[in-house]
């Protein structure tokens, strides 16, 4: 049987980009059950997402998220949303109440069609972090030029694949002003961190931390869908008699290497902040 060349790229990704799945001891991703709590009434809660090191998605709307409270069963993994070390090697902790999304099956859906709204948004992100290197930003601007003029299912699958890698690393705030037992942090007061998601440097009301999982879990349910797309138009590239469109394989294969080399970092960084605690890989 024919294997494509970047089959190894799902497993790397998958283990490296969702972090959040390691405090839930999952190899992999997969929703939790939850005890609800007896006749407890479904809320709703607006979310928003920050993308690593820099705040909000511009030009984002809230996601809408439906919830209910239950009663903890694993300790702190229920009701703890973070725990790190910072920079100081002081263990730091933020607590939100148990509440979980209700209903997972159909948040799988609306997160794909949440993110993939918001696209364009992350790509402006990725092209702003890489200005200061020429050959990346040369680089990108060729994919998005053929992505555009040749209409390829490569490039856009791995310009995909690279925001969802970005979104994995960034994190979501209470963006609703009366759910009730959330609280406010200073992030400022926490100290620095190695992994950007926990270096906000301002206020914030950082999710609950079951809806944290629920999130991440969407998120590796989505990228699986992608990689499968994308090893699958990478096969057909490859395999394409005659005449391989080489140009357009270098693209994909560049935008991919560079994602895997900032997913790498991004998991180092976790780890790191995560010596010395409870929950440390």
């Amino acid at each position: 049987m024919r294997r494509c060349a970047c089959v190894e790229y799902s497993s790397l990704s998958a283990a490296n980009a969702y972090t959040g799945n390691g405090r839930e001891h999952q190899e992999e991703a997969e929703f939790l059950g939850y005890d609800w709590i007896h006749n407890s009434q479904l809320y709703e809660m607006d979310v928003i997402w920050n993308l690593p090191g820099y705040g909000p998605i511009p030009n984002a709307q809230p996601i809408r998220v439906t919830f209910r409270p239950y009663s903890p069963r694993r300790g702190s993994l229920d009701v703890a949303s973070s725990v790190w070390t910072n920079k100081e090697g002081e263990v730091k902790a933020v607590e939100q109440p148990a509440y979980a999304i209700y209903d997972t099956a159909n948040l799988v859906p609306a997160y794909e069609r949440y993110f993939s709204s918001l696209q364009p948004h992350i790509e402006d992100w990725i092209f702003a972090r890489i200005r200061e290197d020429e050959v990346a930003s040369l680089t990108y601007a060729e994919v998005v030029r053929m992505r555009t003029v040749n209409g390829s299912k490569a490039l856009d699958l791995a310009m995909r694949l690279q925001c969802l890698s970005v979104v994995s690393q960034g994190y979501g705030s209470v963006w609703s002003n009366n759910i009730p037992g959330i609280r406010q942090y200073d992030y400022r007061r926490l100290g620095s961190s190695d992994y950007e998601a926990y270096d906000r440097k301002a206020y914030d009301r950082p999710l609950p931390g079951a809806i944290t999982h629920q999130m991440d879990v969407a998120a590796v349910k989505y990228l699986r869908k992608l990689e499968k797309l994308f090893v699958k138009e990478l096969t057909t590239l490859i395999f394409k008699p005659k005449i391989k469109p080489w140009y357009e394989l270098f693209l994909a294969f560049y935008v991919i290497f560079w994602n895997l080399k900032y997913i790498h970092h991004g998991a180092h960084d976790y780890i790191k902040s995560k010596n010395g605690t409870v929950s440390a890989p």
